[in-house]
């Protein structure tokens, strides 16, 4: 921040200097120069401490910063006190250049290149890393315009390479590019920069606004350059034409007066001699009044007024005086002649250079119409239509797309509460689904048991019922219930019965495979569908079931009239009944009841033989 204030008042004094000087041809004053290579010194070294603390980024910075300070101070100082800078301000300027400004730019671009690998997108915006490289390359451009293009000294290689040599070929004044690259420089820094949004389109806006006011104000002056030296070319076309009406008439003169036939003739000579001394009078008269810029110019036509006065205005002859005349009158036709074609020349050249601004603020009138759509699109439109195209996703119930707006900026921040949104939708439709599967399983489970419901049973069982009938897989069907369990339940009580139910349903699912649906229709009735099993099948089944409840040891079953908590189990078998599902229970009810008067804690399965 401190380079770029500082350096670009030193950048505004030199456009003024180097304009005055082709607009005037005058300087600026001997203190302003000092002052201004003062400032140009510190603007670097602060480009240098900027470039050391950057790229080094340690503890030792600070004392080499402390040491380079009293350096700086003490060269300052005793350069300025010696005045040795006052007649050397060119050799003083191109060594600032070469020896301070163009290392401290090329320092400065390598450390943001280093800045530039870093991982920092946590905290910079995407695409940080490239408009940082952009920046250091940017930055070593700007170092060759400023450190490399000095004013014109004996100084290294400014004598050949310089700002006016660098004008003349180029038709553009170097402030031009170094105001062009730090225009490009600032607008990557501040693009790779984690600035409210408002700051960001403020200082783009604000340094383009000022790149079009350094071309607006250089064309103005160009123009002007070249309105001066078309306004001198006229003045020499007229001083010309008078001169060589001057010396038309005094070469007359000078013949009439070398012609002995017409100077023997007194009266003839006298007579021609005044008609033409009055004319070169009159014309060496409107000579006088005018303002030369040359004073050589002006000497010479002082002496030819003399050598007319002294030795010319009486019609005397005196042939030296009148060659001498001759001669500065000659002098002075020729110097016209010269300087008409190089202000001619210079004419060209202005209006090149005026072409050339011209074509420049066109171009960046152009170029800033696109710049400023650029950057109101990829900092402002680009992340509200991924938010919105997100917003879409979320309409159509993708909750699972990130919003990756990555910009360091209030649409960050807008893009981040999206994203808290999104996961508090995710969090909600959860909990939504989580209910919504609750409320499915208490609408087909048993509350207590946790075993299907008897709704579920019966949708289940014609199911599978339909699925037996197209694959011609075999399908059995048990239906169980606890024997004596009101006994068990009116000495032990609800609780205790509730328990033993609660049991028996885990014991169930122990025995049972994963593809059979067990069920709870009520009180101590249980049945279990079981699908692709055979009547075989179905008896180990069901025979494995009733032995491991008959196995386990319950709370206060030996009070039980048979000592033990035990269960019948009936059952049936599709292909034994092709009536559907009322049948296949029925049969598996029948089966239960015969299992029960035969003694219970039994299986027995329809269509046995009564006697087995």
């Amino acid at each position: 921040m401190l380079f770029a204030f500082v350096h670009g008042a030193v950048e505004w004094i030199d456009m003024y200097r180097q304009y005055g000087l082709l607009l005037y041809g005058k300087d600026i004053a001997g203190w302003v120069k000092e002052a201004r290579l003062l400032l140009l010194a510190l603007s670097f070294y602060f480009l240098l401490i900027f470039g050391i603390r950057l790229y080094f980024n340690d503890r030792s910075v600070k004392k080499i910063a402390l040491l380079l300070h009293a350096v700086f101070i003490a060269s300052a100082a005793s350069v300025f006190l010696s005045g040795s800078i006052k007649g050397n301000i060119n050799e003083f300027d191109s060594a600032i250049r070469y020896f301070l400004a163009f290392p401290a730019a090329v320092l400065s671009g390598l450390a943001l290149w280093r800045l530039s690998k870093r991982e920092l997108n946590a905290v910079l915006p995407e695409n940080f890393s490239w408009y940082l490289t952009a920046g250091s390359c940017i930055l070593v451009i700007y170092g060759i315009f400023a450190g490399l293009v000095t004013p014109k000294s004996s100084f290294l290689f400014s004598p050949y390479f310089n700002q006016e040599s660098f004008l003349k070929f180029s038709g553009l004044p170097i402030q031009i590019l170094r105001a062009v690259s730090a225009f490009f420089l600032s607008y990557m820094i501040i693009r790779s920069m984690a600035l409210r949004l408002t700051y960001k389109l403020m200082a783009i806006l604000l340094a383009f606004v000022s790149l079009l006011f350094i071309s607006l104000y250089s064309g103005y002056v160009s123009l002007k350059v070249v309105l001066v030296n078309y306004n001198q070319v006229v003045k020499l076309e007229t001083e010309a034409r008078d001169f060589s009406n001057l010396q038309r008439l005094f070469n007359q003169y000078y013949n009439l007066s070398t012609n002995r036939l017409i100077y023997r003739d007194s009266r003839f000579n006298t007579l021609i001699s005044n008609e033409y001394r009055k004319e070169f009078e009159s014309i060496l008269g409107g000579f006088e009044s005018m303002h030369h810029e040359s004073g050589e110019e002006e000497e010479m036509i002082g002496e030819i007024r003399r050598l007319y006065d002294e030795y010319l205005r009486d019609g005397r002859f005196d042939l030296r005086r009148l060659e001498e005349t001759k001669a500065l009158i000659n002098e002075i036709n020729n110097n016209h002649a010269k300087e008409l074609s190089e202000r001619v020349e210079l004419v060209r050249d202005s209006f090149r250079n005026f072409s050339h601004l011209t074509l420049i603020v066109l171009a960046l009138t152009v170029c800033g119409f696109l710049f400023i759509w650029y950057n109101l699109y990829s900092m402002i439109l680009w992340p509200i239509l991924k938010v919105r195209s997100w917003a879409r996703q979320i309409a159509a119930g993708n909750l699972e797309s990130d919003i990756g707006v990555n910009t360091a900026d209030e649409l960050q921040e807008f893009a981040a509460d999206f994203n808290i949104m999104r996961l508090k939708l995710i969090e909600r439709t959860g909990r939504l689904e989580a209910a919504k599967k609750e409320l499915e399983e208490l609408a087909v489970k048993d509350g207590l048991t946790g075993l299907y419901n008897h709704r579920f049973f019966y949708r289940k069982l014609s199911d599978e019922i339909k699925r037996a009938e197209r694959s011609g897989n075999p399908l059995a069907l048990l239906i169980m219930d606890l024997d004596d369990f009101k006994h068990y339940n009116d000495a032990n009580g609800h609780p205790e019965g509730d328990a033993l139910l609660r049991k028996i349903a885990d014991i169930m699912r122990e025995n049972l495979r994963s593809t059979d649906y067990a069920c709870r229709h009520g009180g101590e009735e249980f049945s279990a569908i079981l699908p692709e099993t055979d009547r075989e099948g179905a008896f180990i089944a069901a025979e494995k079931l009733r032995k491991a409840i008959e196995a386990y040891e319950f709370r206060n079953e030996k009070e039980q009239p048979s000592g033990d908590v035990t269960m019948t189990i009936g059952v049936s078998h599709y292909s034994d009944s092709q009536a559907g599902v009322d049948q296949l229970i029925k049969n598996a009810d029948d089966a239960l009841y015969e299992g029960k008067r035969r003694g219970k804690n039994r299986v027995f399965v329809f269509g046995q033989c009564p006697s087995s």
